[in-house]
């Protein structure tokens, strides 16, 4: 499975195509680059596409927390590592106590993956003000993102989730000054979700550093959970980063992959 020469170090392209016969892609727009350099490659689509359950109802994953049908819900998806927590758990909580001030009838989901301690974000949530209208949830990711109208997010794998699900967004990403500074030289690329990535333009608004604060991002959230015409044309980009991760079945096209090349081998040395 390719590195991600796509979005930094792009040269080492060369030296990866000296050290193997075959290259498999799980996005679409990897082949091409592989292409350009002359390296064997095929696109065997992304494993998520049949992990993702896509046929969770709203009202089903609502019930599951009881939450009203009716009620405009707002996921905060922190992610699941310590730094993600530490630096953008409470720009979310701040956000969500904000649009909590102006719009009392909001609800708000935030799963907490397992490598977390519960009983710690309670707090967090608790001194943020959040009260009952915050739910606090260790369950399927899937049901979870389903539940929501709008969701803040950090970046990564649970993007693209999301985008499966056909959930609107918005991703926060925040690191140190001095790391961000040097990122920014080595990437490539002009985004930093993996949506917005695989569609190859601008789907949903990414908040970085200084402006992932509160009053942006709930000004975006507003405008997701208000304007139908916005929330379709992000739905539609959401669509295409669907069709770009594939028609399913990557594990068992990486699989067949393999053993085709077993087998011309084997045919080789025979």
């Amino acid at each position: 499975i390719s590195p991600q020469v796509w979005a930094w170090r792009p040269k080492r392209i060369h030296k990866i195509g000296r050290l193997i016969d075959h290259m498999a892609v799980i996005f679409k727009f990897e082949q091409r680059y592989y292409e350009e350099a002359n390296i064997p490659v095929s696109f065997v689509g992304h494993p998520l596409v049949d992990e993702v359950n896509r046929d969770i109802e709203t009202d089903v994953a609502r019930n599951r927390y009881n939450i009203g049908a009716k009620q405009s819900v707002v996921g905060l998806f922190p992610g699941s590592r310590r730094s993600e927590i530490t630096r953008l758990l409470p720009v979310m909580l701040e956000t969500a106590r904000q649009m909590q001030q102006q719009r009392p009838e909001l609800g708000f989901i935030l799963p907490v993956a397992s490598t977390l301690d519960v009983n710690e974000i309670t707090a967090q949530c608790r001194d943020a003000g959040l009260g009952d209208s915050i739910h606090i949830v260790q369950d399927d990711i899937n049901y979870l993102i389903a539940a929501c109208d709008a969701i803040m997010t950090c970046s990564g794998t649970v993007t693209l989730e999301i985008a499966l699900l056909n959930k609107p967004m918005c991703i926060l990403y925040r690191m140190s000054p001095i790391t961000y500074c040097i990122m920014r030289r080595m990437v490539t690329i002009p985004f930093i979700g993996l949506v917005n990535i695989v569609a190859d333009r601008a789907v949903v608004r990414e908040f970085l550093q200084d402006n992932a604060n509160p009053a942006l991002i709930a000004e975006e959230l507003y405008r997701i959970l208000d304007d139908a015409n916005y929330r379709k044309q992000i739905q539609s980009g959401l669509f295409q980063v669907r069709h770009n991760l594939g028609d399913g079945g990557g594990s068992r096209n990486l699989a067949e992959l393999v053993i085709s090349l077993l087998k011309q081998h084997r045919e080789v040395t025979l």
